[in-house]
């Protein structure tokens, strides 16, 4: 009987969580594991001055999950001044415009950086244009 007792006891003290579950750590949330890597196009032939310009951004990722998060666009002139950054919600492929820009030639270099929790990893590309005929 007082085996019973003491087994009833115990069990009790288990399942309450006061006896085992002490300093246990949790396990941290799993890095992302699914690469991602955007595909940029930009403007094909020479935007017109005052012409907003469009990128056209599509996060590949592997199977057939859609990536969402945010696209940050940082464009910069050839010697490496940074000209304007522009940042977006992405869902899907869609174009993007980054406003009107001076005649020139321009680099934009778009990140895609996803949510804390998410599986999506985070990446980045680059494409070159130019303003002006």
């Amino acid at each position: 009987m007082k085996k019973l007792i003491a087994a009833t006891a115990a069990a009790g003290l288990l399942s309450a969580g006061l006896i085992g579950a002490a300093g246990t750590a949790q396990a941290a949330p799993y890095p992302p594991t699914v690469e991602t890597k955007p595909k940029v196009q930009g403007p094909l032939n020479a935007v017109a001055p005052g012409t907003p310009v469009k990128i056209r951004v599509n996060i590949a990722a592997v199977g057939n999950a859609k990536p969402k998060g945010k696209v940050t666009f940082v464009v910069r002139k050839p010697n490496g001044k940074k000209v304007k950054t522009v940042t977006r919600k992405y869902n899907n492929a869609k174009n993007f415009s980054v406003g009107k820009l001076p005649r020139g030639n321009y680099k934009v270099q778009v990140k895609f950086k996803t949510g804390k929790n998410s599986v999506f990893k985070n990446s980045k590309n680059s494409v070159r244009f130019k303003v002006g005929r």
